[in-house]
């Protein structure tokens, strides 16, 4: 391919010839010159082609510049539209990858279209959406900084007064401990002053009964001495006496200061190893991600070439009837089709049994449920479903290879309906619609109602559900936001399961009428799809397929009917 920045003619080129470009086809990713221009214009093959100046050329974007109309893989011209893979191909791709794809659309009708449908005008706004949500999610963010460091300020202000309450309440304890010892040190004091002051006493006592000794040798006469000293034998008695009674005296012992501490003190200095501990708190987001458009009128098929509900079409590919068990009698309320292609089927109160039948129709196996009477079921991988019982409030985790319940999620009120989707299992109860992760069993409540039954299935982010009371189609997201609802006796009536294609068109199984109801993306139109003239009966559970464009309508008495929607 040559470039604008070249500006040499690329048939000239290719003749040995050098020759100026003039202008520039970017349907051909060719640069030509004006005689060339002529003949391209001219050409069967090219003649619609929008050929532009050059230099108008080298003004344009990279983004629009770059864009290139042919096959990468087989160097083909881009022809088609595969809505299947949403994927433009070229007739090599379509002899290939998509043989088996039906629905095909030509590039050139569509591309008729690309101004006028308003697919510019939708990418902008989703642009718009994408812009404005990321500028709110930046001013929280960056609220959120200022918050945390506001946070931190306020922590650092209780963490410095929390110090000094505990500075004030030790400082108090140690004045009360302080005051406590001295006064227990002055009484010590005393006590011991007090024996020394009778010590003294008692010692100048003795002093003097030595002089008196004294004198009675040196003065005084035999009688004398004889008299005195047995007043001299009493006053001595009368001091050994108090002697003797020191061994017995309190004041006598070794006495000492001691503080016994609180325990608890020695705890804190051991139990106390931190201040405290800073971690993280989420609480719920504070900026609402907006996106006004549904992800999937996107997509350049419903953007460009929306399929209306009224052109849809079906090709019966077979019929087959569930297997009898111990009865002639069938309760087949709940469906499901694994990622392997095989389906999955809930017989409810007689057999009380999950049924797998082959993709060609053909019995795989039955497992009994014992006394649990399985109502709906829903496929998590080839070899694990989910399934309500009637008349239970728990959904059930199943393992087929070990035929063994793994687990059971309580919703608190007894469930009808169930689908899963990417890690998900969407439930109706009696009082509301609910969804539950599987990784953890969180349950979260989307929409509450009086009373429910029916059954559910979603879409991206679209939420579908029946209710069999009110002969009512709900359309919610996922935020619990209503949609739309579609109610209308003469066209649904007793509306069980409900299924939604890859182009938005919902079908819906009415029992009473034996007929199953395509409604609108908008829930604003519904027209028969399939009646009794094609096989319905009482049908109960529908499913559709979107990777193979297969819709499966399992009727109460197990008569079966295995639909292309084309």
């Amino acid at each position: 391919m040559d470039t604008a920045t070249n500006a040499l003619c690329i048939i000239c080129d290719a003749q040995h010839v050098t020759k100026c470009a003039n202008f520039w086809c970017p349907e051909c990713d060719d640069a030509l010159c004006t005689e060339c221009n002529s003949h391209h214009s001219l050409s069967k093959a090219s003649r619609h082609h929008s050929v532009i100046q050059i230099e108008d050329y080298r003004k344009l974007p990279t983004d629009i510049s770059s864009i290139v109309h042919h096959c990468i893989e087989h160097e083909k011209t881009l022809q088609m539209y595969c809505p299947r893979h949403d994927q433009l191909c070229c007739l090599l791709c379509i002899s290939t990858t998509h043989k088996d794809c039906t629905g095909l659309l030509t590039i050139e009708e569509m591309a008729k279209t690309s101004k006028s449908n308003g697919l510019l005008e939708s990418l902008q706004k989703s642009l718009d959406d994408l812009k404005g949500n990321i500028d709110n999610i930046v001013k929280d963010r960056q609220l959120n900084l200022a918050n945390i460091e506001h946070q931190k300020t306020d922590i650092y202000s209780v963490i410095k007064c929390l110090r000094e309450k505990i500075n004030s309440h030790f400082d108090k304890l140690e004045q009360e401990i302080r005051k406590e010892l001295k006064a227990t040190g002055c009484d010590l004091k005393m006590k011991i002053e007090d024996l020394l002051k009778e010590l003294g006493e008692k010692s100048e006592k003795i002093t003097m009964l030595q002089n008196n000794i004294l004198d009675f040798k040196n003065h005084a006469s035999d009688v004398q001495i004889l008299i005195g000293s047995k007043t001299l034998e009493k006053k001595i008695d009368y001091v050994e006496t108090y002697v003797q009674s020191l061994s017995e005296d309190e004041r006598l012992k070794q006495l000492s200061l001691k503080c016994t501490y609180n325990e608890g003190i020695g705890g804190l200095l051991t139990n106390l190893v931190s201040f405290g501990s800073a971690s993280v708190e989420s609480s719920p987001l504070s900026v609402e991600i907006k996106l006004e458009k549904n992800r999937q009128a996107q997509i350049i098929s419903s953007s460009l070439c929306p399929k209306s509900v009224d052109k849809i079409r079906s090709k019966l590919i077979r019929e087959f009837q569930i297997p009898k068990g111990k009865s002639n009698e069938y309760n087949i309320n709940g469906s499901a089709i694994f990622p392997n292609g095989k389906t999955i089927f809930t017989d409810c109160e007689n057999h009380r049994r999950l049924v797998i039948l082959n993709k060609d129709g053909s019995l795989d196996c039955e497992i009994p449920l014992s006394e649990l009477m399985p109502f709906d079921v829903a496929c998590i991988d080839d070899k694990t479903v989910a399934f309500t019982a009637w008349d239970s409030s728990e959904i059930y985790i199943f393992d087929l290879r070990s035929k063994w319940i793994k687990n059971k999620i309580e919703t608190n009120k007894v469930c009808f309906g169930v689908t899963y989707d990417n890690g998900m299992v969407y439930y109706c109860n009696e009082e509301h619609l609910g969804v539950v992760t599987l990784k953890d069993s969180h349950l979260t409540t989307i929409a509450k109602f009086d009373k429910l039954m029916g059954y559910v299935t979603t879409s991206g982010e679209l939420v579908y559900f029946t209710d069999y009371d009110t002969n009512s189609v709900f359309c919610f997201n996922v935020k619990g936001q209503k949609i739309w609802e579609y109610k209308d006796k003469t066209v649904l009536d007793g509306p069980n399961g409900v299924a939604v294609d890859k182009n938005g068109i919902v079908y819906v199984a009415s029992e009473n009428r034996h007929c199953i109801v395509a409604i609108s993306p908008d829930g604003e139109t519904a027209v028969n799809f399939l009646s009794s003239a094609d096989g319905i009966e009482t049908p109960y559970k529908i499913i559709c397929d979107n990777e193979r464009d297969l819709l499966l309508v399992s009727g109460y008495y197990g008569n079966c009917s295995l639909f292309r929607i084309i």
